[in-house]
């Protein structure tokens, strides 16, 4: 089956729709929460923070229940537990409502982490649930539109909250009664998944979180040869992206003299971007090898970064903000830095999926999750401390930029340890 014909297929179309949506409500919440804490004038460094741990809050709950969320989906009916979470998404929402409507930011928060926590126990369902669902030629292609799709999510939650929370007197409201009528609707959709054969019915659920979480590592590390070296690469696109999400946000405002339109515009054009990067792969994928894809998208990101610091280095905007070159120059930026992403991970996370064996599939994707969340909460101490040196230096954002890029190109060097001969899942 072509790629876009998966979204007309009962197999694929509905699974869509529910990581789409849930994708979407995580970065509208998100987005609303970095616009209060960013501009809200009677912010400061504090604010500032808060806007750049965001991404970890969101995913701090992963080392937490990762563990047992791919216990579960190994052992329980996947398509009933979806359903499950789902409907906990709807009474999050509620509750983020009532602090977006109250102001209070601690309940934002609070609300951003236990939405991250369905969404940790969304994720192995998700993705195990893929290669049951397609078969082996069609993943690179399945991945690709979920990874396009959720880059699409990205982009409307950010434009869309956006728009709303700018919105005079009633922008709150609105906001709140969106992330309310999606995760209604994602609850709805969750209906249409088929079912499916349970992997591993008399696996013994254990609630150690500590525990656990090392015992599906190893369980991941004696699956298959390259394992771990293929989930460490693929926890750095899910670094890459939480580093420039949180740094983005207060380098337009201070380095560039941005407003919120064109922050929402930005993150916009990194969506779009790794979108398109991700859709790109299926056929480039017919060419090129996966690693050759992601080697390539992992240099593109490193000189889209060097380039993103020379522009806040070098360039100087007016008092007013950025003229038309500028935007140009920072929008064609993002863009092409989203479509390197894209083509890093689309590879990677099809590679593990089509490799891991299919009883140990969903935990194995956990422990994928649970590498994911460390590097990406790694992100959020990395970033606080750029912006906190920055700060106290009086150096501009530019030079964080620059830090980060020096260690995404020592790390590029995993992606050359990993093996390029495939083997089939057993």
């Amino acid at each position: 089956m072509q790629q876009f014909g998966l979204l007309r297929s009962q197999r694929f179309a509905p699974l869509f729709a529910v990581q789409f949506l849930g994708a979407f409500n995580d970065n509208l919440l998100k987005f609303a929460i970095i616009l209060f804490a960013a501009f809200n004038p009677a912010g400061g460094l504090l604010n500032d923070i808060v806007v750049v741990l965001t991404a970890t809050v969101l995913v701090l709950p992963w080392l937490l229940f990762s563990a047992l969320a791919g216990q579960w989906a190994d052992k329980y009916e996947k398509h009933r537990l979806v359903r499950r979470v789902k409907l906990a998404e709807v009474g999050i929402m509620v509750f983020a409502a009532v602090g977006l409507l109250l102001g209070r930011l601690d309940v934002m928060v609070l609300a951003l982490f236990l939405s991250g926590a369905q969404s940790a126990v969304f994720a192995p369902l998700k993705y195990s649930l893929l290669p049951q669902y397609l078969s082996a030629d069609e993943l690179v292609g399945g991945n690709g539109l979920v990874q396009a799709g959720t880059c699409m999510a990205i982009l409307l939650g950010t434009a869309i909250g956006g728009q709303l929370m700018v919105i005079p007197q009633s922008g709150v409201m609105w906001t709140s009664l969106s992330l309310l009528l999606v995760a209604v609707i994602g609850w709805w959709a969750s209906a249409g998944l088929p079912p499916v054969a349970v992997g591993a019915p008399q696996l013994q659920v254990r609630f150690n979180p500590v525990v656990e979480s090392m015992r599906i590592l190893r369980i991941a590390r004696d699956d298959h040869p390259g394992c771990i070296w293929n989930m460490l690469a693929l926890a750095w696109f899910w670094m890459m992206g939480a580093f420039f999400l949180s740094i983005l946000p207060l380098y337009l405002r201070d380095t560039l003299h941005g407003n919120v339109a064109e922050l929402s515009a930005l993150f916009v054009l990194l969506s779009v971007g790794t979108g398109v990067g991700s859709l790109l792969c299926e056929r480039l994928s017919k060419k090129y090898s996966g690693l050759a894809l992601s080697r390539a998208g992992a240099l593109g990101v490193l000189l889209l970064s060097v380039e993103l610091f020379l522009m806040g280095w070098l360039y100087a905007p007016g008092p007013d903000g950025l003229q038309w070159a500028g935007l140009l120059r920072v929008g064609l930026d993002a863009t092409v830095l989203g479509l390197c992403a894209g083509c890093y991970v689309v590879p990677l996370q099809a590679r593990l999926q089509g490799r891991s064996s299919r009883v140990n599939c969903a935990r194995i994707l956990a422990a994928a999750g649970i590498v994911d969340a460390s590097f990406i909460i790694a992100s959020g101490v990395l970033a606080t401390v750029l912006v906190w040196v920055c700060s106290e230096w009086q150096w501009s954002l530019a030079w964080a930029i620059l830090a980060f890029a020096c260690i995404h190109a020592i790390y590029m060097t995993l992606l050359w340890r990993l093996p390029i001969k495939e083997h089939a899942a057993s």
